[in-house]
């Protein structure tokens, strides 16, 4: 099983003298569970910045990053898709508390949480999630989910400051679509 895969990533910077330094070029690289990866270069080679874009502490300039955490196959299927798309996607896996979640949106200034819940959980979770927002005055960070959510909760939820939820069997589309309506590409 693939449980890492970089396609076409590119990193620039800005050096002191105001040129643009091109640090990454189309990397591509894949990796299985249980295969070790060495990254082997001369000093400035731009392994560091590798490092720290395959491991989600930095953002590509252009390319897609997944890193797979955690068991929950169908969140990973709609970041790949939010990915193909176009959109920055940092899945941080399983099993968080709604601080963490918001903890992660903080750093790294997102403009929207995505959660998916099959656990039943999730009209405790969502809304702590969006509570915990408030209480941290980010309430310009937009929460979405999905998950196996009755109707009667997702007007409930939709109430409690969730902005959209998707339920399964929803084409990946509509969710990018949804997306790309509440975010436009270039828009702030």
């Amino acid at each position: 099983m693939t449980v890492l895969e970089a396609h076409d990533v590119y990193k620039t910077y800005i050096g002191g003298d105001g040129n643009i330094l091109s640090v990454l070029n189309g990397v591509n690289l894949s990796g299985l569970r249980g295969e070790g990866i060495a990254i082997v270069g001369a000093s400035g080679g731009g392994k560091g910045t590798r490092m720290h874009v395959l491991g989600a502490r930095d953002k590509p300039r252009r390319g897609s990053v997944v890193v797979v955490v955690g068991r929950g196959w169908g969140d990973k299927v709609v970041v790949r898709a939010r990915r193909d798309a176009g959109f920055y996607d940092n899945y941080t896996g399983l099993r968080h508390t709604p601080e963490m979640v918001v903890d992660a949106a903080l750093q790294e200034d997102a403009q929207v949480i995505g959660l998916s819940i099959h656990s039943g959980a999730h009209m405790t979770l969502f809304p702590a999630v969006v509570q915990e927002l408030k209480r941290r005055k980010a309430t310009d960070i937009v929460v979405f989910g999905g998950g196996i959510i009755p109707e009667d909760d997702i007007a409930a939820l939709k109430k409690k400051g969730v902005a959209e939820l998707f339920t399964p069997g929803t084409p990946l589309q509509d969710i990018v679509d949804w997306l790309r309506k509440r975010f436009p590409p270039g828009g702030s």
